[in-house]
């Protein structure tokens, strides 16, 4: 869906949720832990987006690091998650990555929009949220500005 702003956006599951999204990405990531021996997990989801996206609340990762330790080894408590974000707002989140030497660096070259637009749309779920991290931040967006490098603008 397009907003005007991140005041209009609706309650209830987003449009572009995708059901099993962040179920197979931990369940590969798993599978490849398990096989290097690694036994923590690290994914960004974050409790500002779990209104519109359920597989971002903290129940939703312990229940999967639940199901994959046992599903894995047999063993319930073998794989931790952690979760960095969960319980940052997106202004917190900008916050750390300026703390994270090449992190505002590799923020240029991410991927927000769900309408898959380069630059970003500035109208999705994501980018609203996106932007008002980097504006309550007051710091520019590095993918913004890299676009505007490409652009000539």
């Amino acid at each position: 869906g397009k907003y005007s702003g991140v005041d209009s956006l609706p309650g209830g599951i987003e449009p572009t949720f995708v059901p099993g999204r962040n179920i197979l990405f931990l369940t590969v990531a798993a599978n490849r832990a398990a096989a290097g021996g690694a036994l923590n997990l690290v994914t960004g989801v974050c409790e500002e987006d779990f209104g519109g996206y359920p597989d971002c609340r903290r129940e939703f990762i312990d229940s999967m690091e639940t199901a994959l330790s046992l599903g894995i080894t047999g063993k319930s408590g073998h794989f931790k998650i952690h979760t960095p974000l969960m319980s940052l707002s997106k202004k917190q989140s900008v916050q750390l990555a300026m703390e994270l030497p090449g992190c505002m660096e590799a923020l240029a070259y991410s991927h927000t929009c769900y309408d898959g637009q380069v630059p970003p749309c500035g109208k999705c779920h994501a980018c609203l949220l996106r932007a008002r991290g980097f504006d309550e931040a007051g710091v520019p967006d590095p993918l913004i500005e890299r676009c505007k490098e490409l652009s000539g603008d």
